[in-house]
């Protein structure tokens, strides 16, 4: 195995230890705080520019594959509501502008 595919292998694998991570925070938000907390956090500004163009498709491709490999391994049902928050949450930390 190459440096590069070690390297490829261990990106994908924090990212789907990320989206597990976000995904059960989610899960737990969803289920015990007031929805006015939960639209609050859903329409906070991006802080910083991310990338643009194929940079950012890219992006969305890793979180979006990463999203469904976490969700597969979570024990229990993983709604769309809570997929969506956490999937925007990735974005948002990598500068990318996701709407839930």
């Amino acid at each position: 195995m190459t440096r590069r595919n070690v390297l490829d292998a261990t990106g994908r694998y924090r990212r789907v230890i990320e989206a597990a991570v976000y995904a059960a925070v989610a899960r737990v938000a969803i289920r015990w705080l007031p929805f006015r907390y939960l639209a609050r956090a859903f329409t906070r500004p991006v802080r910083r520019t991310g990338a643009t163009g194929a940079a950012r498709e890219q992006a969305v491709a890793h979180v979006r594959r990463a999203m469904a490999s976490a969700v597969r391994r979570l024990p229990g049902r993983t709604s769309c509501l809570a997929r969506a928050a956490a999937a925007q949450a990735m974005l948002r930390r990598r500068g990318g502008k996701g709407e839930a």
